[in-house]
């Protein structure tokens, strides 16, 4: 069994999975992690990964931790609005 340590955005997981297991963080975006069969949050719940990739929240806002769900976008596209609401005044 394998067994990898993953600081995310000041709070850590535990990918748990039978042979190798890759992490891989995307720009703006979550880690992906791939070969994990379990993932074991900070509160010690263990999170079962029904698929070969899964993507872990990196930005803390997501709705269904640990799991990233796209949250980081909606952001991103509320902030970029900000700044051309700002620019155009």
């Amino acid at each position: 069994m394998t067994q990898i340590g993953v600081d995310v955005d000041g709070y850590s997981v535990r990918c748990i999975g039978p042979a190798t297991i890759e992490t891989m963080p995307t720009p703006d975006g979550p880690l992906l992690v791939r070969g994990a069969t379990r993932v074991v949050d900070d509160d010690g719940d263990d999170h079962r990964v029904q698929r070969p990739v899964v993507a872990v929240c990196r930005c803390g806002t997501s709705t269904r931790p640990p799991w990233c769900d796209g949250m980081h976008k909606l952001l991103q596209n509320r902030d970029r609005q900000r700044q051309n609401d700002r620019a155009d005044r």
